[in-house]
C-alpha cells in the first residue's frame, strides 16, 4: 500500500509540472497575441491618418478643377485664408495674390471653391501647416514646367509609409533640392522633384541640412 501511495504522489507531482508548463506556454502565446493586436491597431491608426491626409489634398485638387472650369486662371488662384484671425487681406499675407480681385478665385471662400483651410490631422507631422507651391517640376508628370502642389512638410515616417502604400508610390533615395515658396500667382521653375518619377502623390524623404524630414505632396495642377 505504501508503494502505491508513493507512486500516486509522483503522478500528482508530474501532473502539476505539466500544468505549470502549459500555463507558462499559454501566457507566452497570449502575450505575443497582445503585442500583435497592439501593433495591428497602431498600423490601422496610421492608415486612417494617411487616408485623412490624402482625402484633404484631393478635396483641394477637386476645388481647383471646379474653379478652373468656371474660367478662373491658374495664375489668379488664391490660397489666402483668414484662419489666423486676420480678416483683412493685403500684401503682408503669405498667400496674397494681387491678381485675384474677386471671391471667385479664392479657394477658401464661399464665392470660390467654398473650402475650409484645415490644420493637418493630429499626429501626422510636426504641426507644420499645409503649403501651396508652384516652383517645383515633378519629374515625368506633365512637361518640365513647374507644377502646382500642396505639400505637408516634416511628416512622420509611419504615416508616410501608409500613404505610399495607399497610393502605390515608391521612392528610392532622398531629395535635397525642394522649394517651399508660397504660391502667390506666379509659376517659377526653381527646383525639380526628381524622385517622383511620374507619381502625382506620395511621401518623399527630404534632406534638410543633414536632417531627414519626409514630406507629402499632391499635384494640384499638372503643367
Amino acid at each position: 500500500m505504501n508503494i502505491q501511495r508513493k507512486t500516486e504522489k509522483g503522478n500528482v507531482l508530474w501532473f502539476i509540472l505539466i500544468a505549470v508548463a502549459l500555463l507558462a506556454a499559454l501566457t507566452m502565446v497570449l502575450s505575443r497575441s497582445g503585442s500583435t493586436v497592439d501593433q495591428s491597431g497602431d498600423i490601422e491608426q496610421q492608415r486612417i491618418k494617411a487616408s485623412e491626409v490624402l482625402r484633404y489634398a484631393k478635396s483641394i485638387e477637386t476645388g481647383i478643377q471646379q474653379m478652373r472650369l468656371r474660367g478662373v486662371s491658374e495664375n489668379d488662384l488664391s490660397f489666402w485664408h483668414d484662419s489666423n484671425g486676420d480678416s483683412t487681406e493685403d500684401g503682408s499675407d503669405t498667400y496674397y495674390n494681387a491678381g485675384c480681385t474677386t471671391t471667385d478665385c479664392k479657394l477658401f471662400d464661399a464665392g470660390g471653391a467654398g473650402l475650409v483651410f484645415a490644420a493637418p490631422p493630429s499626429g501626422v507631422n510636426d504641426g507644420s501647416a499645409w503649403t501651396f507651391v508652384a516652383t517645383n517640376d515633378v519629374v515625368d508628370v506633365g512637361t518640365t514646367r513647374p507644377d502646382l502642389l500642396i505639400i505637408l512638410p516634416v511628416m512622420k515616417t509611419s504615416v508616410c509609409s501608409q500613404i505610399n502604400r495607399l497610393t502605390g508610390a515608391s521612392y528610392a533615395g532622398t531629395e535635397s533640392d525642394v522649394d517651399f515658396t508660397a504660391f502667390t500667382g506666379t509659376f517659377t521653375a526653381t527646383e525639380s522633384i526628381d524622385l517622383a518619377a511620374g507619381q502625382e502623390a506620395g511621401c518623399i524623404d527630404y534632406d534638410n541640412a543633414g536632417t531627414t524630414e519626409p514630406f507629402f505632396y499632391q499635384v494640384l495642377i499638372k503643367r
